[in-house]
């Protein structure tokens, strides 16, 4: 499954597609694919990024003042064997969603990332320096020890290859719409090994604990 973070106009949403779908889609046909999930989100303001970890989903908000948050939807089976995700927040309607945890998280967010031992952060807006965050995962959901890198403006994604060990980024900047606004063009994929972060280094702010969630029950996907 495809999970896409998308908004309808009032709420946010999250959509997920098939492996199947996006294989039998034929793209000479221009059409929008179909979705076979759709979910509503009733904690989550305007969900901007999205990540899969630990057998959940973890949504994240951006906002341009103060901190943004990080929504964790667990993955799990009800008493039939029937995968479910998050909480049921819905009385009539089970498409409606509520998250499992709510962690604080930088201002700014544009993307996130985790494997076992860390979580990165980018935070960017406009044509001035983003960071790169980094929070140790410690025991209890803990995020600690944050430090940060400086990085070029309209920082967007950041994702984490196992297989290399490495975190690979992408610029907004290499956008036609972007790319007049900035002399820091990034037309490229970057990537940063974990040694990066043993120099050059600035501390950053600490993150306050998770807020747990307890709603009714999960939601069934069908």
């Amino acid at each position: 499954m495809l999970w896409v973070t998308g908004h309808d106009g009032k709420d946010s949403m999250l959509y997920g597609i098939t492996q199947a779908q996006i294989d039998q889609y034929d793209i000479r046909s221009r059409l929008p694919i179909s979705y076979q999930q759709v979910f509503q989100i009733t904690t989550e303001t305007n969900n901007s990024t999205m990540m899969y970890a630990n057998n959940a989903l973890w949504v994240g908000y951006f906002t341009k003042r103060g901190l943004g948050n990080i929504q964790e939807l667990l993955f799990g089976k009800d008493a039939s064997g029937n995968l479910t995700l998050g909480q049921s927040a819905g009385e009539q309607d089970e498409s409606i969603v509520a998250a499992t945890k709510v962690y604080a998280s930088v201002g700014q967010l544009q993307g996130l990332t985790a494997n076992q031992r860390h979580v990165l952060m980018t935070s960017s807006f406009g044509n001035v320096d983003g960071k790169l965050v980094r929070y140790d995962r410690e025991a209890g959901d803990k995020f600690t020890k944050g430090v940060s890198v400086t990085m070029p403006p309209y920082l967007e994604a950041v994702s984490y290859d196992g297989d290399t060990n490495r975190f690979y980024m992408i610029f907004e900047s290499a956008t036609p719409v972007y790319r007049v606004k900035t002399k820091a063009v990034v037309d490229r994929i970057l990537y940063v090994d974990n040694d990066v972060f043993k120099t050059g280094v600035t501390p950053f702010t600490p993150l306050l604990q998770p807020e747990f969630m307890d709603l009714t029950r999960p939601k069934t996907i069908k």
